[in-house]
């Protein structure tokens, strides 16, 4: 976690960990506001982006190291020679470079504005720093002769898809001698991760009038929102200045105006209108909002926050209070809604109707949440952290207007292994798996019979048949004899609720639990997995295998659940592991019922059945995390609680978690979304994090009072 103070001639960086200790600080030049980290675990910054009177300091872009906060490399910008004072050298900065980051480490810059002094589009390996300029087809200009010159043509912020392809939109216009426009064609380029880049025309005018790129969203499935504003040269507002198209497959498949219908435009630092922020909701719903408003043409009223259809534009709802509000999308929530800040009424949530809840205002600034889903906001005398009552949504893959708790324009999730299935019907084109909330799919409703899907070959546990008492206790697979005795539990596979809560994620637990068996038995141990869907499952896979020597793995789903009121208001959070799918308080593993394991502490004539040297592996998404759990009104993880219930270690993750043919080691992604592993040996459980620096669990003591890193 990064925290930038400036005072407009020199800023201060800060690095702390994800439970506030700082880790280093350092003085940098003046940064502007557009600093966002590297996939690396280090922060991009943006060095004196200013304009000033003799300015004689080039603009750099600079990876900062984020165990030293040195720097790692920078990109310096041009200077325009003979144009400054006296003949000098012109450093003149007043546009932002804007970044996206993929998920191999790749950063995808574009540089606004004709001054720039960097290529206008660039990839930069992240590791090294060293950039390959995108060309970017240049517009044409007729001086007062006749002479036609090549130039600038307006370039919007890219931004990155789940698939790790990068997209950015571009105009090319054709301006006249009396510097009016005559045609104009506004392009989507899209540069795939293997390499390919390709451009779509999204729109084209002979009027004498700007198409400024606008924001781009993904939807999840291949596609993108691409939008943009009409701009007048003679200075006049268009009705529906603000215009969006559907891209499909390379495909524009919907073009329509967006809901906005301003007085007057409002122009950032650029002087260029500002373009509408948005979000990807559910079901196929986006939220957008203008912003700011100097009045509507229609009604007078101020900015609006609007939930509109991404395939067509049809508006579902609209919240527009006076001009006196500033309006900014926070993240889209667990309730299939939105939360905003508005500068007048302060913290509000929508749910998927438009029903607001007021929920309080802050001090400081807009809260951002982090990928350990806590909430922090800036103000005048440093970070502080919130409780906001309501669930963010961590299955969205473009949850905040710049995609992601990162700020780096970039699809991705908080928990990653809900997007991923061995089900040979889900593909890049049809995801299946979608998080929304954990806890609410789990507990809602009765569970559906699965099918289920063929199993892989040589895979022993893909074949156990799910408890299903009192018929058919705990199964597991018998014992291979060995040295020492590892137990591995497997939970059920999740379910699939409605569209939006979709949390199937096939044979994958089963294959990473196979994966663990084989490396165990390959080294002269006895592995046996066992089939567990309730707590009382867990207690008996634990008991009934005799002295467990080596230890206990489990695969399956964990994480953090928030109960909402009707009004999508969070009245509560709990820590879990979620063991089963099927409705009911012993599916999971709680606070209120972990106790139930500490039996096992005596069952072994008086003793543990686990031996002194063994601890459990939770291989679940964010089973170590530490929240506050309304259910005992402390802080706590399931993972340190399981451990007291124990009394032996366990090794738990704080982040997500994704699947992978590759171990996380050699694995060479940050993220699952868009990889769809085969249904095939082996597979293994990946934490979140930069390829080559993957997070470890957390060790969890009985004595401790949290999880620590190990």
């Amino acid at each position: 976690m990064y925290l930038i103070q400036s005072n407009g001639t020199t800023a201060v960086v800060q690095a702390y960990t994800g439970d506030g200790q700082q880790m280093w600080q350092n003085n940098f030049p003046v940064l502007n506001a557009n600093n966002v980290p590297d996939a690396n675990g280090g922060l991009l910054i943006v060095e004196n982006q200013t304009c000033t009177n003799g300015q004689t300091q080039s603009m750099s872009i600079v990876d900062v190291d984020p165990t030293t906060g040195q720097p790692l490399w920078q990109i310096n910008a041009a200077g325009i020679p003979g144009e400054g004072q006296g003949g000098a050298t012109l450093y003149c900065f007043p546009d932002a470079p804007q970044m996206a980051v993929r998920g191999d480490g790749t950063i995808a810059i574009s540089a606004p504005g004709n001054t720039s002094g960097l290529p206008e589009f660039e990839l930069v390996n992240g590791t090294t720093g060293s950039a390959g300029a995108i060309s970017i087809p240049p517009s044409l200009f007729m001086d007062e002769f006749g002479n036609v010159i090549q130039g600038y043509s307006p370039i919007g912020a890219p931004i990155v898809d789940s698939s790790d392809n990068t997209y950015v939109e571009y105009e090319v216009r054709n301006v006249n001698s009396a510097n009016q426009i005559t045609s104009a064609v506004l392009y989507l380029m899209e540069i795939e991760e293997a390499g390919p880049i390709t451009s779509i025309q999204l729109s084209s005018t002979t009027s004498n009038e700007n198409m400024f790129p606008g924001r781009i969203i993904p939807d999840g499935q291949g596609g993108v929102l691409a939008t943009w504003v009409i701009v007048p040269s003679n200075g006049s507002i268009p009705a529906n200045p603000y215009q969006a198209a559907y891209v499909i497959s390379g495909a524009v498949t919907a073009s329509y105006s967006l809901p906005f219908t301003p007085r007057n435009f409002v122009l950032g630092p650029d002087s260029l209108p500002l373009s509408p922020s948005l979000v990807l909701g559910e079901n196929g719903v986006a939220f957008a909002t203008d912003g700011a408003s100097t009045g509507d043409i229609t009604n007078g009223q101020g900015p609006k926050i609007v939930s509109f259809n991404f395939a067509s534009g049809a508006v579902n709802w609209t919240y527009q209070p006076s001009t006196q509000s500033a309006l900014s999308i926070i993240a889209t929530t667990s309730s299939a809604g939105v939360a905003i800040n508005d500068s007048q009424n302060g913290l509000m949530q929508f749910d998927s109707d438009g029903n607001a809840t007021t929920t309080g205002t802050t001090s400081g600034g807009i809260p951002q949440y982090s990928w350990t889903q806590n909430w922090y906001t800036q103000g005048g005398v440093g970070l502080s952290q919130l409780a906001p009552p309501f669930g963010l949504d961590p299955g969205g893959i473009w949850a905040t207007p710049n995609g992601n708790p990162s700020q780096s324009s970039a699809a991705i999730p908080l928990c990653e292994c809900f997007a991923q299935s061995t089900d040979p019907t889900q593909t890049p084109e049809n995801p299946a798996i979608k998080l929304t909330s954990t806890g609410t799919a789990m507990r809602t409703g009765q569970s559906p019979v699965l099918a289920q899907p063929a199993a892989a070959s040589n895979c022993p546990v893909c074949t156990l048949p799910a408890p299903n008492p009192p018929s058919q206790t705990t199964s597991c697979t018998a014992p291979t004899g060995g040295q020492s005795t590892f137990v591995i539990l497997v939970g059920d596979p999740g379910i699939n609720v409605a569209t939006g809560h979709e949390h199937n994620v096939g044979d994958l637990f089963n294959l990473a639990a196979q994966t663990q068996a084989n490396s165990l038995q390959s080294q002269g141990n006895n592995a046996i997995a066992c089939r567990v869907s309730t707590i009382q499952d867990v207690y008996h896979a634990l008991t009934l295998n005799g002295s467990i020597s080596g230890g206990v793995y489990y695969f399956g789903h964990s994480g953090v659940f928030d109960i909402l009121t009707a009004a999508k208001v969070r009245i509560s959070r709990t820590t879990n592991v979620f063991v089963g799918q099927a409705s009911g308080s012993n599916t999971n593993i709680t606070a209120l019922n972990v106790n139930f394991l500490s039996p096992i502490q005596t069952a072994n004539a008086g003793g543990n059945f686990l031996g002194p040297n063994a601890a459990m592996t939770i291989n679940g998404c964010q089973a170590g995390l530490t929240v506050f759990d309304t259910s005992v009104n402390q802080y706590a993880s399931i993972a340190q609680l399981i451990s007291v219930n124990i009394a032996r270690g366990v090794f738990a993750y704080d982040v997500g978690i994704y699947f992978s043919q590759l171990d996380a080691q050699q694995d060479q992604h940050i993220r699952g979304v868009g990889l769809y592993p085969p249904d095939a040996l082996p597979m293994y459980v990946v934490p979140e994090g930069s390829p080559g620096q993957k997070p470890g669990p957390l060790a969890c003591t009985p004595t401790q009072p949290y999880c620590v890193k190990n």
